[in-house]
């Protein structure tokens, strides 16, 4: 009877689990509005879409500033951000590149901003940006891949103060798309509150991105635990090929860890990708990606909205 009552019980938390995916709306405030984040293939494109082409400029500005951050629909709290977003904007360059950095701290304390390479706590660049100061940083000779940026000041973490940073090396993989994505968490005493919120870039579900991609096409994921737990990345319906040539269903990522994965997009529809830890899906770590089928003409947001009909 103890087991029968345990088995029930578990089956009662998954299916509300399920409910709230389905329907969020029932779960939301009543003045709460949900607008959607599409991102990926929005249009149809001759190349790879990446963070930055060989001759953009590399110059960048990030203002570091306090927001009034909506993290699920009608749910706020104070956050710190560069550029008024979490995550930052991602910062790109190619190898043998400088990267140009004016930093403005408009918060009212100091900011350590410092470089690490994703997945590593070792600082390829560091600068003390005091309240109201406005500092250049130059960085020279990063190496391939992806980094982030980030305060290593007590609290900057916790209350969002993160980016990356792509530098394409010369035997990169050819991709469609390439994609980062911060998973993280935001608890008490920072959401001013009890609520825990487990986010992908910096939203719970629905807010965080929903993912759209054609059918056959090459996507590099750049997954990045920024937190303080555990988290895996899984996509139902698709598996990637990791950094070790294997391909890969669902790897757990340690609290600032860092893995990159191709994946091709083979089974047209809508799949959820989440975190398969079930209190940071009941927190919001989860979202959808589409992929669009063969042959398809039209506008690939309207198609998500609607089911395909226009």
């Amino acid at each position: 009877m103890i087991q029968f009552k345990a088995a029930s019980a578990a089956l009662a938390f998954i299916a509300l689990l399920a409910f709230q995916v389905v329907t969020p709306a029932y779960f939301l405030p009543p003045d709460a509005e949900i607008e959607t984040d599409y991102q990926g293939h929005l249009a149809d494109h001759d190349g790879p879409q990446l963070f930055c082409e060989p001759s953009a400029a590399r110059d960048y500005v990030l203002t570091i500033s306090e927001v009034h951050w909506e993290v699920a629909p009608g749910q706020f709290f104070t956050a710190w951000t560069f550029n008024s977003a979490i995550p930052g904007p991602t910062l790109c360059g190619y190898a043998g590149e400088a990267l140009q950095i004016e930093i403005t701290n408009s918060l009212g304390h100091t900011v350590e901003f410092t470089v690490v390479t994703a997945g590593s706590t070792e600082a390829v660049a560091t600068v003390t940006v005091g309240s109201g100061e406005t500092r250049a940083l130059a960085l020279d000779g990063l190496p391939s891949g992806t980094l982030v940026y980030r305060d290593t000041a007590e609290g900057g973490i916790d209350h969002g103060l993160y980016g990356a940073i792509v530098i394409y090396g010369d035997d990169e993989p050819q991709v469609d798309h390439d994609i980062i994505v911060f998973e993280d968490e935001f608890a008490p005493p920072v959401t001013d509150g009890d609520d825990f919120f487990a986010v992908l870039n910096g939203k719970a579900y629905p807010l965080n991105p929903h993912y759209i991609f054609a059918v056959d096409e090459v996507v590099r994921f750049r997954m990045v635990n920024i937190g303080s737990e555990h988290h895996t990345f899984h996509i139902h319906g698709h598996v990637w090929l990791d950094e070790r040539g294997n391909n890969n269903d669902n790897e757990v990522l340690a609290p600032g860890e860092a893995v990159d994965g191709l994946v091709q997009m083979r089974e047209p529809g809508s799949w959820m990708y989440h975190c398969h830890i079930y209190d940071h899906i009941a927190g919001g770590m989860t979202s959808m990606l589409t992929v669009l089928p063969a042959g398809f003409e039209g506008d690939p947001v309207a198609f998500c909205r609607y089911g395909g009909a226009q």
